[in-house]
């Protein structure tokens, strides 16, 4: 993974687990020494500066053969916001890329750059397509003609069809065993949420105490009922029942953590049924749901009922929300504190069941 060879390594996608076991296995190829962490510099590209960018990336080692830098964000900005932007603030962009990727051409074989995108894919001329790290990037351009120095590795979420091996194998990683059909029942309740899958692994794992996972020890833990009130959840709000809506929401806060549990459902709910949306506004039906978002029958049949209830419009909106939610939540997008979830969400369920 730290061939000396490779100076930057990209990380394209969207499955937090996957992020962080691919920055673990790179720290770990560096060695152990306390040396080691040392040279380790963590940077987000929506604060730091360019030069600061270039100063922790060109600063000499101190006593080990390589130093690495964790770049978050790195396109923020440098990507052009849609709208009527002026042909100046355009130059701007375009000069200001050239700078990026003139550095990164320049950076020194004591260095080892990861670069941190966050990126979807998305169903689109027959195959899955990345969002924002597309064929067309400027970035993408300039790797194809420094793949001696550069290399990209993708970390998707998986697909649904795909999650329970995913878990099965997870469990392996983890020390426990899994029956199939209770990899399958898991699958079903936490759709590609690696994060959320992971969690309620380490629940499992606990409560079977060395004997094999089962359906019931999945059922009895409530992780189907759970995914059943996040649908529940959904219908209350595209049907205008806000009453209902916070009621179920206020439900899950007893047994979920907000942060990483409840809010990442509703994010990948919200996202599932946007991109159902417009493949059935492209004349697809239940068969395309099924197969380009890689659906149970009854799961698509589900969207199909749920979005019915939703406008295009209406449905960008709450994702675009949810987005700013998490900015907030974290104490991102120019806020100094941060903002209460619970809060920030029962006002995303008045809002857009009302």
């Amino acid at each position: 993974m730290t061939n000396p060879e490779n100076r930057i390594i990209i990380l394209r996608g969207d499955d937090e687990t996957a992020i962080h076991a691919q920055i673990s296995g790179i720290i770990q190829s560096l060695g152990s020494s306390e040396m080691a962490e040392m040279n380790i510099s963590r940077l987000d590209g929506k604060t730091c500066s360019f030069d600061e960018l270039v100063n922790t990336v060109m600063a000499i080692p101190f006593f080990v053969p390589r130093r690495l830098v964790i770049l978050t964000n790195p396109l923020a900005k440098l990507e052009s916001k849609r709208g009527g932007a002026s042909e100046e603030s355009v130059d701007k962009k375009g000069d200001a890329r050239e700078k990026f990727l003139n550095f990164l051409s320049e950076i020194p074989e004591t260095t080892l750059l990861v670069l941190v995108i966050e990126d979807h894919q998305k169903w689109k001329a027959g195959g899955l397509r990345w969002e924002g790290l597309g064929e067309r990037h400027f970035l993408t351009r300039w790797l194809t003609s420094h793949q001696d120095t550069a290399k990209v590795i993708d970390v998707s979420l998986p697909q649904e069809r795909e999650m329970p091996g995913w878990i099965t194998s997870k469990v392996q990683d983890m020390g426990g065993k899994i029956a199939p059909t209770a990899a399958v029942e898991l699958a079903q309740a936490v759709g590609r949420d690696t994060l959320l899958a992971e969690k309620e692994l380490d629940k499992l794992i606990l409560y079977t105490n060395g004997r094999e996972i089962t359906v019931e020890d999945v059922m009895k833990l409530s992780t189907s009922v759970v995914s059943a009130k996040i649908w529940d959840l959904t219908d209350a709000i595209g049907g205008k029942d806000s009453r209902k809506a916070s009621l179920i929401f206020h439900q899950l806060l007893e047994t979920l953590d907000v942060r990483t549990e409840i809010f990442p459902m509703i994010t990948t709910h919200i996202r599932t049924m946007l991109q159902a949306k417009e493949i059935l506004a492209s004349g697809g039906s239940v068969t395309d749901l099924i197969r380009d978002l890689r659906l149970m029958e009854f799961q698509a049949r589900k969207v199909l009922n749920q979005v019915s209830l939703f406008s295009l419009e209406r449905l960008l909106q709450a994702y675009r929300r949810l987005m700013e939610i998490d900015e907030e939540s974290k104490g991102q997008g120019g806020k100094s504190v941060y903002a209460d979830p619970v809060v920030l969400i029962d006002q995303f369920i008045f809002e857009f069941s009302s």
